[in-house]
């Protein structure tokens, strides 16, 4: 329990520091290379999105096999093999990826997106720059998936804290020293993005157990995690469609311009996917662990504090940020026509990504478990139903049809898909993860934001007096929603605390 303990709050403040940098810096990014530039890094990372395909979910697959024999003798020259065979894959599938992304940047530029004021050449050239970034970074995954597999997680918050530090504040001095343009700034990503690769690896190297013999390319390696490894591609192929599906269609019927104002607020939502990584990077594994030693007891307690751990930390903040969407966007930008823009659009998205939050550790669950045809039916039944709103919004409405369809496509994954899940998995702790672990910390945050919401409407306060509501309304739902929405949680937070004061004698 303390490694898992040591491995959050290693994921949180990397994750933390890393998701702070990718939103602070957004606006001096803006400021030099323009709304209709930064526009286009979002079309790409859609792309990227969809790429990530190509994963075939061997990151997670990788994950779940090193958790499992973690530790566990007689199992090293596997551990080794499979790390060394799925490298081969991730490097030929990044090569063919750069080839065929470089191949296709003409047509992208010429035929896909709609610029008012950038050139054809700099389009092109900026989609050649950032697919070799992406064909750099996709090996990484696997790495990551390695480290936190072995549990090894603050190794790999280190490199990854230092690295984003050096992308952020470096990118401001090529940007303002050398050239305020996105392509400089895309050459300065490959750069970091090399570096990244180089100690992601190496670690992950370093950490695995010495095997017998060199590691080789083993087709049975593959094979035993094979099914697996399917089952993943397809959910994250069903998810990826879901997920991306409005900014995809946006890309197309949009200018680059608003599709940079949806690529902003879409930024700050979904930092709260990005706060929540902490704590299902370091329980998927332990799940995974303990599902091994049928420790059924130590399990459903994990369960339960981590879904109170991801209500306690989502609920607050993601209730706070639709409430002041708009004036977190202008004192973000300092510019009240993107404030005006991004900012109804920010709060559809916000409130998507709490609801989609709520139904994290059910899901890490099933994957531990190997139930992978849950989230394979319910992608398809949202598929299904779901898609073709999704594309009448966003045809119909633009940007903000899109963020209220996703606000849809999440409200009915919470009611449905966790229906689903209990009566299948855990159905002795539905009624507790419904009452105690969502409905119970919704309902008190709701209550004790409600008041600021109504000043806030009604008051119309200065930018500077709404951020300082807004830090009252924050501070305040998160404490009423510890101290009564999760009472369990709160005793756990004493007693750590009481345990960790100053002058506090910890027994041997």
């Amino acid at each position: 329990m303390a490694s898992l303990k040591k491995n959050i709050a290693a994921n949180f403040i990397g994750r933390f520091w890393t998701s702070l940098i990718g939103i602070v810096f957004v606006p001096v990014y803006i400021h030099f290379i323009g709304i209709e530039a930064y526009g286009l890094l979002g079309v790409f990372a859609t792309f990227q999105f969809l790429l990530g395909l190509l994963d075939m979910g061997l990151s997670t697959t990788l994950n779940r096999e090193l958790a499992k024999f973690n530790g566990a003798k007689g199992h090293s020259q596997y551990m080794n093999n499979l790390v060394f065979t799925m490298e081969a894959f991730y490097l030929g599938i990044s090569i063919l990826l750069a080839l065929i992304l470089i191949i296709a940047s003409w047509f992208f530029a010429a035929h896909w997106v709609k610029t008012e004021k950038m050139s054809t050449d700099t389009i092109v050239t900026a989609f050649i720059l950032m697919a070799i970034n992406f064909a750099v970074q996709f090996p990484g995954s696997l790495y990551q998936g390695g480290l936190m597999g072995l549990q090894k997680q603050v190794s790999l918050n280190v490199i990854t804290v230092v690295i984003a530090t050096l992308k952020a504040v470096g990118a401001i001095f090529i940007l303002w020293f050398i050239s305020p343009t996105i392509v400089a700034f895309l050459y300065w990503q490959i750069f970091l993005s090399c570096l990244q690769l180089f100690f992601f690896r190496r670690y992950l190297w370093k950490h695995l157990p010495l095997a017998e013999s060199k590691p080789r390319f083993d087709k049975e390696a593959i094979s035993r995690s094979g099914r697996y490894a399917m089952g993943i591609t397809g959910i994250t192929v069903l998810t990826v469609i879901l997920m991306q599906a409005d900014k995809v269609i946006l890309s197309k019927l949009v200018t680059l311009t608003d599709f940079g104002y949806y690529t902003l607020a879409a930024t700050v939502a979904g930092a709260l996917s990005m706060v929540l990584y902490p704590v299902t990077a370091a329980v998927f594994p332990r799940i995974t662990e303990l599902l091994s030693k049928e420790n059924q007891i130590k399990l459903l307690e994990l369960f339960h504090s981590s879904c109170q751990l991801v209500a306690f930390i989502i609920i607050p903040l993601g209730v706070s940020l639709f409430i002041f969407s708009d004036d977190i966007i202008l004192a973000w930008t300092r510019n009240p026509e993107i404030a005006k823009q991004a900012g109804p659009i920010m709060k559809f998205l916000v409130l998507g990504s709490t609801v989609n939050s709520m139904m994290t550790i059910p899901f890490q669950y099933t994957f531990s478990v190997g139930w992978l045809r849950f989230g394979i039916n319910v992608s398809i039944a949202a598929i299904i139903i779901l898609l073709p709103a999704i594309f009448f919004a966003v045809y119909k409405y633009g940007a903000i049809g899109g963020a209220f369809m996703w606000m849809v496509l999440n409200s009915a994954y919470l009611i449905f898909a966790m229906i689903y899940f209990f009566t299948r998995q855990l159905q002795s702790e539905r009624i507790k993860w419904y009452l105690q672990d969502v409905i119970r910390p919704s309902v008190t945050c709701l209550i004790f934001a409600t008041p600021f919401f109504l000043v806030k409407e009604f008051l119309h306060l200065t930018n500077f007096k709404s951020l300082l509501l807004f830090g009252s309304c924050l501070s305040l739902c998160y404490l009423a929603t510890l101290w009564i929405g999760l009472p369990d949680l709160k005793k756990e937070v004493v007693r750590f605390i009481s345990r960790h004061r100053p002058g506090k004698t910890i027994p041997s």
